[in-house]
């Protein structure tokens, strides 16, 4: 992928987030983009112009199917009595 190809990709997902959001922005920054495309090589430009717009729909939750071996045992945690008094050498374990 050629740097001027992923530039162009790169501000055309924001300005498809602009869109998204209904962000007049969206169409200065399509304006802007006008010269990176004629930057673009032939192939490149064919290679845009040939995609198809496929709607998106962000998902609000994802469900994943894990077995068992997934999960860990949980550790226990060892128990501490607190000290009764003060602690010496305190500043040294700082």
């Amino acid at each position: 992928m050629s740097p001027e190809l992923r530039r162009y990709l790169e501000l055309e997902r924001a300005m498809l987030a602009l869109d998204e959001v209904r962000d007049p922005r969206a169409d200065t920054l399509r304006d802007a983009m006008d010269p990176l495309w004629f930057d673009l090589s032939d192939e490149e430009q064919g290679w845009l112009n040939s995609r198809q717009e496929v709607p998106l729909h962000r998902p609000r939750c994802i469900t994943l199917v894990v077995g068992r071996e997934f999960y860990v045992e949980p550790m226990t945690a060892e128990f501490r009595a607190a000290p009764g008094g003060p602690i010496k050498g305190w500043y040294s374990a700082a």
